[in-house]
């Protein structure tokens, strides 16, 4: 991945986080019972009763966005850059599962390894919350996997 990614690619990402996580103002209890704000934005930080304004919400989904994108950059190893929108797509689903899922997935070995399509593919697989027995598939996660694969794969087959 280029060490300046492009505004476009941050965009996209920024888009498909900002949709599927949906802007709240006030914190609330996620589908596993995490203190989330704004877009999405967990940590010790989010407290139940905790309100942030607009502005706030969009600093803290831009530097989210960032974060996910360095780890995106730092893991992918692949000779050539990744696409557009295949990096998107990656920034948006680091974001949403976190470093450490990239980093131990079959996707990133895939990523790695040159097979754009097949890492795009893994994204589905990729539909639980929860740990052990309480994980389970939300409808959320279905549908922003999907759309996730679409934008990575409109750039794998370039």
């Amino acid at each position: 991945m280029k060490k300046t990614v492009a505004s476009s690619i941050l965009g996209a990402a920024i888009a498909l986080i900002g949709y599927y996580e949906g802007y709240k103002p006030k914190a609330y209890l996620d589908p596993i019972n995490i203190p989330t704000i704004c877009y999405g934005h967990t940590g010790k930080d989010v407290f139940i009763g905790l309100t942030k304004t607009k502005t706030e919400c969009d600093e803290l989904l831009s530097d989210d966005v960032k974060i996910a994108q360095k780890a995106v950059e730092r893991l992918y190893r692949g000779v050539d850059p990744l696409p557009d929108e295949t990096a998107a797509a990656m920034i948006s689903f680091t974001y949403n599962m976190g470093q450490g899922a990239l980093a131990t997935s079959t996707m990133l070995k895939k990523l790695n390894a040159g097979d754009l399509v097949g890492a795009c593919n893994e994204l589905p697989r990729w539909i639980n919350a929860g740990q052990g027995i309480n994980k389970k598939p939300l409808q959320g996660l279905i549908n922003r996997r999907e759309a996730e694969k679409e934008l990575c794969l409109k750039g794998a087959m370039k």
